[in-house]
């Protein structure tokens, strides 16, 4: 994720692997991270079982709040392209 599209408010992909560990506590533990998405200093995770979004509270990032979806749950969406 670039600093430009930081600033801009654009998502950019990052490696699910490598975010797992921000998410453990979250995470079930037989739950596979397919894709993620962050911008700033927010984070959206899709898993096999549902999306889990994360907001970074705190000038230090000394808080997450988590909202999980499970994917049952999910009755609309709507896609630009």
């Amino acid at each position: 994720m670039g600093l430009i599209d930081s600033i801009l408010g654009k998502a950019s992909e990052v490696d699910g692997k490598k975010i797992r560990s921000d998410f453990e506590n979250v995470l079930l533990e037989n739950e596979t991270v397919e894709t993620a998405f962050a911008v700033s200093r927010q984070c959206l995770l899709f898993t096999d079982k549902r999306m889990i979004f994360m907001d970074v509270q705190g000038l230090i990032k000394s808080e997450n709040a988590f909202t999980s979806v499970p994917y049952r749950s999910v009755v609309t969406f709507s896609a630009n392209f």
